[in-house]
């Protein structure tokens, strides 16, 4: 199985390398040559800043309302608390196609918000895909927050939020950086919704390198393709650090 990654993934790196397609792989075939227009280009390089910007919002955005989910579900016993982990769970489920379709039909406008070619409603697709991991992540963390640690603080006389900042927060720490990675790193390289709902002005690296693979430019595509895997590979090793090999993607 090992071969059947490395293969591929090993081709993609040496077609980004290779100088002239037309001759034969060799030593004095290859180089850097290739990367050079595609890390000068402000077209290519929009499109990364652009992914890079719209998965940090929705990863942001998204870690926030997991803690808050997660500890509604986990930490409370107000009636409906499970409703909107059971609604993330839904987003998370449902085909990528189908929340863009829905998306388009509910911020085209027709219901008085129109979102339609703006970067929000590419992080709204993001958050309701993607929010799942982050809450799973965030609420197994809470759940190990044993209450007798949180009932001794409001016995000492702490408050509610000198609790939550003192004990809750370092103790889950670890799960809310492996939460937000878990949003970004399918957000910075998503395509099936981006491809439906970018505009002129947020197109993304997915549907960048999907335009380059369609009109056969695959050598670009190829050195963009290498970019996203580093990036990829060091939020991978970001997150088995922060979470001792427990999460991954």
């Amino acid at each position: 199985s090992m071969i059947s990654i490395i293969i591929p993934l090993g081709s993609i790196v040496l077609t980004s390398l290779i100088i002239t397609l037309s001759k034969p792989i060799g030593l004095d075939n290859l180089g850097f040559d290739a990367w050079i227009p595609v890390i000068s280009s402000s077209q290519y390089m929009e499109s990364v800043w652009n992914s890079v910007v719209y998965a940090v919002i929705a990863a942001c955005i998204g870690t926030l309302i997991s803690i808050f989910i997660a500890y509604l579900a986990v930490k409370t016993r107000i009636k409906g608390r499970s409703l909107p982990d059971l609604l993330v769970v839904i987003g998370g489920s449902t085909p990528s196609i189908v929340i863009a379709l829905a998306l388009i039909i509910t911020f085209s406008g027709n219901f008085g918000l129109n979102l339609y070619s703006t970067m929000w409603i590419m992080v709204v697709a993001y958050l309701v895909k993607y929010m799942t991991m982050s809450v799973r992540t965030i609420a197994a963390s809470l759940s190990q927050v044993h209450i007798s640690l949180e009932e001794a603080a409001l016995n000492s006389g702490a408050s509610w939020l000198r609790c939550c900042k003192d004990i809750i927060m370092p103790l889950i720490a670890p799960s809310i950086v492996a939460g937000w990675f878990l949003i970004f790193m399918p957000s910075f390289y998503e395509l099936t919704m981006s491809l439906l709902l970018y505009g002129s002005d947020t197109k993304t690296i997915g549907v960048l390198l999907y335009e380059l693979q369609t009109y056969a430019d695959t050598q670009n595509a190829s050195v963009l393709s290498v970019i996203i895997l580093l990036i990829v590979l060091i939020g991978n090793l970001i997150l088995n650090k922060v979470s001792k090999g427990n999460v991954g993607i």
